[in-house]
């Protein structure tokens, strides 16, 4: 593995290139340099002979997405599309990758933290993890729940999520379609490796085929989505937010009790 002080680690297990998103103490947000280093070890993974990539956060936290004091240093419409053009990267990146990537929710995923999940082919998270869109709380929009999410998600419920920014768990993300597997949190890696083996018994043509076609249904609209943040992100309503939730005067966005019919998602 990657030396231990590495903004994102990697490290080839059995049959599995693992990326670990490693900002503990900032529950793995992503600024600038983190999200390049996740491009260059997703670039890698990809290029690897491993049967699937495993995408997961060290400590208590998969990633609680765009960091947000970096995004209160955007001042202009060119700056902002130059940072979240390390989302689109991400997105492409794993959209157009050979391999299929599991990402293993080992607590929290927020804002672009859980959108990143939409875009992984598999996601197992652990039965004490939550979720939460929570963007619009600090003026902002998320741009893969209401493009891409409105497929993979539904209409409604992805509208929903995004404008109320509830809080929901593992069970509820499951019920949605947000997460396939929950399991115990000592379980995951073990999860992980069981599914890697059931997909090394299928041809590689197919499981391009199946990334492939999905893209090309559900992605259409990301980029109208993103370049809508750019313009949100500087303005003075999302500035004084963005502050107000780094200086604790903000507060978290309150459970609704969502409850998802797991039989009519």
């Amino acid at each position: 593995m990657a030396a231990s002080h590495e903004i994102v680690m990697s490290e080839k297990r059995k049959l599995c290139y693992w990326i670990y998103l490693n900002r503990p103490e900032k529950l793995n947000a992503l600024d600038t340099k983190t999200w390049n280093k996740l491009i260059e070890e997703l670039n890698k993974g990809c290029k690897s002979d491993s049967v699937a990539i495993v995408l997961t956060g060290k400590g208590r936290a998969f990633s609680t997405g765009d960091d947000i004091n970096e995004m209160l240093k955007l001042n202009t419409k060119e700056e902002a599309i130059k940072f979240f053009n390390g989302i689109k990267q991400t997105l492409n990146i794993m959209i157009s990758c050979e391999k299929p990537i599991i990402s293993l929710v080992n607590g929290l995923a927020v804002g672009g933290g859980a959108e990143i999940l939409l875009a992984s082919d598999i996601v197992i998270a652990s039965d004490n993890s939550w979720f939460s869109f929570p963007e619009i709380s600090l003026g902002l929009i998320p741009p893969i729940l209401i493009s891409v999410g409105g497929g993979a998600l539904g209409f409604r419920r992805s509208k929903y999520l995004a404008l109320t920014g509830t809080r929901f768990s593992a069970q509820e993300a499951k019920n949605m379609g947000l997460v396939d597997e929950i399991v115990p949190q000592v379980d995951l890696e073990k999860e992980a490796f069981a599914i890697a083996d059931t997909l090394s018994n299928y041809s590689q043509e197919a499981i391009n085929s199946i990334k492939r076609i999905t893209y090309e249904i559900y992605w259409k609209d990301l980029e109208k989505s993103i370049d809508a943040l750019t313009d949100l992100v500087i303005t003075k309503d999302a500035k004084y937010k963005m502050e107000s939730f780094e200086s604790h005067k903000l507060k978290p966005v309150k459970n609704h009790n969502l409850v998802v019919n797991k039989n009519n998602p």
